[in-house]
């Protein structure tokens, strides 16, 4: 569809635009980091309950230490993806995403005040990385 026109753009993160092979067809492609999506760990809470105190634990320091290699492996990925995008011919931009925050600001200020939201927005501010630890993060993955 992206090769014929009927469809003129799509949405991926770095490895699915590379890995699904768009890049041949799109030769630009804006990392504007409209979304993220949670990767996230379950396990039964049948199983749960059946497990002794230590296994629990076992289980939930082998989550922890997963989580973080799964989020560095992820990073690398995301790199590598680039690079070869790019040396493929394709123009990445980074949008400045000021401009879109400005935009929705009127609407956190609105959501804000009700009680029902608040604990929610505050949630996910708290838990959502600063730009400095975010860029000392890509930092230390390339070391």
């Amino acid at each position: 569809a992206l090769q014929s026109g009927v469809v003129d753009g799509a949405e991926n993160n770095p490895p699915s635009f590379y890995l699904s092979r768009h890049y041949e067809v799109c030769k630009y492609y804006s990392l504007d980091e409209h979304t993220m999506v949670p990767d996230i760990l379950l396990i039964s809470k049948v199983i749960w309950k059946k497990l002794s105190d230590q296994e629990k634990n076992w289980v939930q320091e082998a989550a922890n230490e997963s989580a973080i290699y799964q989020r560095e492996l992820w990073k690398l990925s995301e790199l590598d993806a680039l690079e070869k995008v790019k040396n493929a011919g394709v123009q990445v931009s980074y949008p400045d995403k000021s401009k879109f925050e400005d935009k929705v600001q009127p609407l956190y200020d609105e959501l804000i005040t009700n009680p029902k939201f608040k604990n929610i927005i505050e949630s996910i501010w708290e838990q959502a990385p600063s730009k400095e630890q975010d860029e000392k993060e890509s930092f230390d993955t390339l070391k």
